[in-house]
């Protein structure tokens, strides 16, 4: 079965687990709805969580940060679950952003490099997050249209099926696309 627990907008504090050292301006609503919904699921057995979550988190140095916190409420639900194979499945937010097809691109290298938009840290603190915690997976969105809430959603339900399909019951088959690991240099030659 499934359970739909969602609230749209929601920081991630307010699902920060059991001693979550998640800090906060409003620490009166720090884990209020992990209490409210999830806490009374706590007796029964859960194979895994759909996360889409931290669109509000983009705002003021929440994305800086969102690494963290994300990587300390996964541990605290595996501790309150008693399941430390508990599978999270995160979508990659959706930016609706990108070049539109009339727009020029400006070339590379540039005088200086662009500011980091909270939508590139977001994407980063997932993928840390993934890299750092076993039993993390990606769904990865960024080719996908977006915008805060997508219209066709079943585009990225079927990418979370996918995924769970691969790394939670082992079929094999291509799942995603390729995410990159590093760049090497080597004299004039860059690897990717």
């Amino acid at each position: 079965g499934i359970v739909n627990l969602a609230v749209p907008g929601s920081a991630i504090r307010r699902w920060a687990g059991s001693g979550t050292g998640i800090p906060g301006e409003f620490p009166e609503d720090i884990g209020d709805y992990y209490q409210a919904w999830i806490l009374p699921c706590l007796p029964y057995a859960a194979r895994g969580v759909f996360w889409w979550q931290g669109e509000s988190d983009h705002q003021g140095s929440g994305s800086t940060q969102y690494a963290q916190r994300f990587r300390d409420l996964v541990e605290s639900w595996r501790i309150d679950f008693e399941n430390q194979d508990l599978f999270f499945a995160a979508v990659m937010l959706p930016n609706g952003k990108g070049v539109a097809s009339d727009e020029l691109v400006r070339g590379y290298p540039r005088s200086r490099p662009p500011e980091a938009r909270a939508a590139g840290l977001m994407y980063d603190a997932y993928l840390s997050a993934a890299r750092e915690l076993p039993l993390l997976g990606l769904a990865l969105t960024k080719d996908l249209p977006g915008g805060t809430h997508p219209s066709d959603r079943e585009v990225y339900a079927q990418r979370l099926v996918d995924l769970v399909r691969h790394d939670v019951y082992g079929e094999d088959f291509a799942y995603s696309g390729p995410v990159f690991d590093c760049l090497e240099r080597t004299g004039d030659v860059l690897r990717i």
